[in-house]
């Protein structure tokens, strides 16, 4: 392919005067206008006889072809393809004028044979026309540069988008001629090829609606070239008047038959041109792959080989579309200054990005480094329950204690280590906290507290939280259980309190989803509720409220019964404590997002179930309380290969874990029928 640009030279005609002055535009488009039939019948000019000193030429790769014998310079046009032969002719206004001349059409044969994928030259077009159509882009009418999509090829044209309106008819225009014109009978379409009419454009002349019934107007705007409709309708009109039929078919016929032509060859041109276009798109796309690659590496070696693999391939798709880089041109070192100009400040944010994502990277590993230091200290073998209800690292992401390890510069490595000399402590202080809120918050509502009971584990020290579901067991609702609860943790996404983005810990709190343990988000109105709910169920079971204790409660072998349920006709159950207090919570009527609103449940009213009834309660309780060991769950111990399930859950071996599926959990002892 020849390059897209070519060196100009200007060479004057001997006898003539070089202007020194620059072309103006009307100059320009005046020497474009001159087409091959006007160039017939220039004399062919001696290009070996032109004196290359009488004009100063521009140094380029062809200033020394004038110099050439004139043999030479034959070998060479003949073995040039044709598109560089046209591009020579339009170098300099010597070799246009000979190369245009029709004495040398036989250099443009000779081109010819050197290109095997043009398509077919029409007949009535001259080869340099033809290379013209195939090769300029420009418009045919007034020299407009770049026309590479308004290529009509059944007009053999191209035309601008500003003079296709003039050198067009409009169908309401050309039905007018064809009215007028008396006693013409070809129908328009069937000769003469038509364009559809953009959907704005109007018709020009309303005049054609008194030739045409309006049931008979096209329903869009088709143009048509003029100098198509104004040869055809000369053509009519030079025919003796009335117009012989025989005429008038050798007419139709004849222009029916260069129709057809135009149209077998305008579609071998479309063709090749779409194909040539195809080529051309793979090519820049080509170039603009391989400059995007070069600076890419160009890039890597200035130091940005990070920041690039950060960008993973949407951020290098995004650096793609600036405008300096999606160049098809071949990366020059002035381009390459450019460059690094434009992207400098895309690659700056891009670099403080990788390193705040690094940076947040390396938090969250260190609060993972807490949180295994934590589990370290707080979890033993054998396990139990309890265990589990251990701090998190983000319970301590306020506190200035572990600020200093968890926020210290990059380059200071730390480890599960460096956190275990401070862990006692702060495990020992966290659960202290709680244990003196949790304290302060039962106080309020349980004013007698025996001295040697600690209020927490007083029986009746639930606390309730509200909800209708997740309470299938109580046993969460106590210390320390309480303290495995992940509710106590939630934080609003939209709202991160203390943990806005300049916090060092905002990227854990923003992965997590979750803050700092806090207990102080119980409603004071739900937990006293829930007090009064569970005084009266140990009330119920024979226990004094103030005085029992939950190893109380856990002995007795008493059970109640719903009197709403009895009032209501439904199967009248025995219930344990645990069973009754999340038949109670079942049936609360308030809506959770009432936080100003006491809880109130219909099923608060409890029976003691009768002596004689016990002993029926408890075998059927046999079989029920069975049915629950394992229920929805999968038992396993990674200490010890146990076969009796029943009795490892009966001695603590396997627990339930208070953390995480408190909504999955049954009650350990349910209710059970008595009838």
């Amino acid at each position: 392919m020849p390059p897209r640009k070519k060196a100009k030279i200007d060479h004057p005609q001997e006898g003539t005067t070089t202007s020194t002055g620059r072309t103006t535009r009307a100059r320009s488009k005046a020497a474009n206008a001159v087409t091959a039939a006007d160039a017939s019948d220039v004399q062919p000019p001696d290009v070996a006889s032109a004196a290359p000193g009488a004009a100063k030429l521009q140094r380029g790769c062809l200033k020394d072809i004038l110099n050439f014998a004139i043999e030479i310079q034959l070998m060479i046009f003949e073995n040039l393809h044709p598109q560089d032969l046209f591009n020579l002719s339009r170098t300099a206004k010597i070799f246009h004028g000979f190369f245009l001349h029709h004495s040398n059409e036989v250099l443009w044969e000779a081109a010819l044979k050197n290109a095997d994928d043009l398509p077919t030259r029409p007949p009535w077009m001259s080869i340099p026309s033809f290379i013209h159509l195939l090769y300029l882009t420009r418009c045919h009418n007034c020299g407009c540069p770049n026309i590479r999509k308004v290529v009509i090829w059944e007009w053999f044209a191209r035309f601008c988008s500003k003079c296709l309106p003039s050198v067009t008819y409009d169908s309401p225009h050309v039905e007018r001629r064809f009215s007028d014109s008396a006693g013409c009978t070809i129908y328009r379409d069937y000769v003469l090829h038509r364009i559809d009419a953009p959907t704005t454009a109007e018709p020009r002349d309303r005049s054609y609606e008194r030739y045409v019934p309006y049931w008979n107007l096209p329903e869009k705007i088709n143009w048509y070239l003029k100098r198509d409709v104004d040869e055809l309708i000369a053509q009519w009109s030079a025919l003796p008047q009335p117009v012989d039929s025989d005429a008038a078919k050798a007419i139709q016929t004849q222009y029916r038959k260069d129709f057809v032509d135009r149209r077998k060859h305008a579609a071998q041109c479309e063709g090749w041109y779409l194909r040539r276009e195809e080529d051309r798109k793979d090519d820049l796309r080509n170039g603009r792959i391989d400059r995007f690659w070069d600076i890419v590496d160009k890039l890597k070696e200035e130091g940005w080989k990070k920041d690039l693999d950060f960008l993973g391939s949407k951020g290098l798709e995004k650096m793609s579309c600036f405008p300096v880089v999606r160049q098809s041109a071949k990366l020059t070192n002035k381009g390459w200054e450019k460059v690094q100009k434009t992207l400098r400040g895309f690659l700056t944010e891009t670099r403080k990005a990788r390193l705040q994502k690094e940076r947040e990277d390396l938090i969250r590993h260190r609060f993972a480094e807490l949180d295994a230091a934590i589990i370290a200290h707080c979890v033993t073998i054998p396990r139990d329950a309890t265990m589990v209800c251990h701090p998190l690292a983000l319970d301590f992401a306020l506190s200035s204690d572990i600020e200093p390890l968890v926020n210290a510069p990059s380059s200071k490595d730390i480890t599960c280590e460096s956190f275990t000399a401070m862990i006692p402590k702060l495990v020992t202080g966290w659960e202290a906290r709680q244990r003196k809120y949790l304290k302060f918050l039962l106080g309020q509502f349980i004013t007698e507290v025996p001295a040697s009971v600690d209020i927490l584990d007083l029986a009746i020290s639930v606390v309730y939280m509200g909800t209708r579901s997740g309470y299938d067991t109580v046993r969460t609702m106590r210390y320390p259980y309480l303290l495995a609860r992940s509710p106590f943790r939630s934080i609003d996404p939209r709202d991160h309190g203390s943990f806005m983005s300049g916090h060092y810990a905002a990227p854990v709190v923003r992965d997590r989803g979750m803050g700092p343990f806090d207990l102080k988000k119980l409603d004071e109105k739900r937990v006293e509720v829930g007090i009064k709910w569970m005084r009266n169920i140990v009330t119920k079971l024979g226990l004094d409220a103030d005085t029992a204790t939950l190893a109380d409660l856990e002995r007795c072998e008493a059970r109640v019964r719903c009197l709403k349920c009895a009032e209501e006709g439904e199967n009248s159950g025995a219930y344990t404590w645990e069973a009754a207090f999340a038949h109670t919570a079942k049936h609360n009527t308030t809506r959770f997002e009432s936080r100003n609103a006491y809880p109130r449940s219909s099923h608060n009213r409890w029976g003691r179930v009768n002596k004689a009834d016990m002993p029926k309660v408890k075998e059927r309780e046999a079989v029920a309380h069975a049915l629950m060991v394992g229920s929805n769950c999968v038992w396993s111990c990674a200490l010890h290969n146990i076969e009796d399930a029943d009795g490892a859950i009966t001695d603590g071996t396997i627990f339930w874990s208070p953390i995480d599926n408190t909504d999955f959990m049954k009650v350990k002892k349910p209710a059970v029928d008595l009838c």
